[in-house]
C-alpha cells in the first residue's frame, strides 16, 4: 500500500483528489489484468501514464489497485504499489 497516503470516503472525493495530484489532466490509466477476489472485491493491475505539470518530464508506474463493490456502488478503493503484496493481502498468488 502506499505508504502514509489519504483516507477519502465517497466517489467525489476520490474523483477530487485525483484531479489534485501534480499531473494535471494528463493521467492515463490503463487496466493490466483483473483478479476476482470474491467478497465484492477486485484486484486490478494498472498502468498508468502522466507529465508533470510543470515540467513535462513523463511518468510511468504500475502498481495495482484493490477495488470493494457493494450492491454495485464503489465503496472502497486500496493501492498498491507493489502488485505482489496486492495479491499476498487478497490471499492470491500469481
Amino acid at each position: 500500500m502506499y505508504p502514509d497516503g489519504p483516507i477519502i470516503r465517497g466517489l467525489e472525493a476520490s474523483l477530487g483528489y485525483v484531479d489534485s495530484l501534480p499531473w494535471g489532466g494528463s493521467l492515463k490509466v490503463k487496466a493490466e489484468r483483473f483478479f476476482d477476489v470474491g467478497d465484492e472485491r477486485v484486484v486490478v493491475f494498472v498502468h498508468a501514464t502522466a507529465k508533470g505539470e510543470g515540467s513535462g518530464v513523463p511518468v510511468e508506474m504500475r502498481d495495482a489497485h484493490e477495488f470493494t463493490i457493494r450492491d454495485g456502488v464503489f465503496v472502497r478503493w486500496k493501492l498498491y504499489a507493489d502488485r505482489a503484496e496486492a495479491l499476498q493481502a487478497a490471499a492470491l498468488e500469481e
